[in-house]
């Protein structure tokens, strides 16, 4: 998805024009190293929320999607790092009626593991529904770890093919937290899921070749 201006209008949310969402939309455009977790990213899961999980408001999951990649950087424990960054840019803090469970939502992304919440994992790897988008991010994701973290793209294909692969099996785990309504949705994305692992994985094969 091809970023507008990060304070652009965003469908679902209600926290547009609060200090709290120009604060976190504006620290995830900043970087131009964040090819893919910046502000774009959080657009793409609010039109996700709105037209294809028309999800029923909830503030704590306005609050997660906004921040829960607030934090992407080299470093560990990022998620964990973006709630702390909620905590502190929320007016009353730790206290907010909406904190524990948008904190709960934003540690759902840790590892993508379907809980009896499971919306925020399912808007996280919504754009695997899509097999055009979803390349387009696996590409996105290419170039940020090499301008993040220096990888090269052997090594980011490698990687990223072995992480879906895991991602795979613990999100299909999950389906029976799903009401059936969702079910054809979660089929969806398992199908994206392995579908963008095996264009890595393929990908992986023809740079073995080019080496020999």
């Amino acid at each position: 998805m091809k970023m507008s201006s990060p304070l652009a209008e965003v469908p679902w949310s209600r926290l547009q024009g609060t200090e709290i969402f120009i604060a976190a939309m504006t620290h995830q455009a900043a970087n131009a190293r964040r090819h893919y977790h910046n502000a774009a990213h959080v657009q793409r899961l609010y039109w996700h929320a709105a037209v294809t999980f028309q999800l029923p408001y909830s503030r704590a999951l306005d609050l997660a999607i906004l921040t829960h990649d607030v934090i992407f950087d080299c470093r560990q424990d990022r998620e964990l790092r973006s709630i702390d960054w909620l905590a502190a840019h929320l007016p009353d803090g730790e206290d907010d009626p909406d904190f524990l469970e948008a904190k709960r939502y934003i540690a759902s992304t840790i590892d993508h593991r379907l809980t009896e919440h499971p919306e925020m994992v399912l808007l996280d790897l919504a754009d695997f529904i899509d097999p055009k988008v979803s390349l387009e991010n696996t590409d996105l994701l290419r170039k940020e770890a090499r301008d993040l973290n220096g990888v090269a793209p052997e090594i980011f294909a490698m990687g990223c093919s072995s992480y879906l692969e895991g991602l795979h099996d613990r999100f299909k785990q999950g389906a029976a937290q799903l009401p059936a309504t969702l079910l054809y949705i979660h089929t969806q994305i398992c199908r994206g899921i392995l579908n963008t692992r095996k264009t890595l994985h393929d990908a992986c094969k023809q740079m073995e070749r080019s080496y020999v």
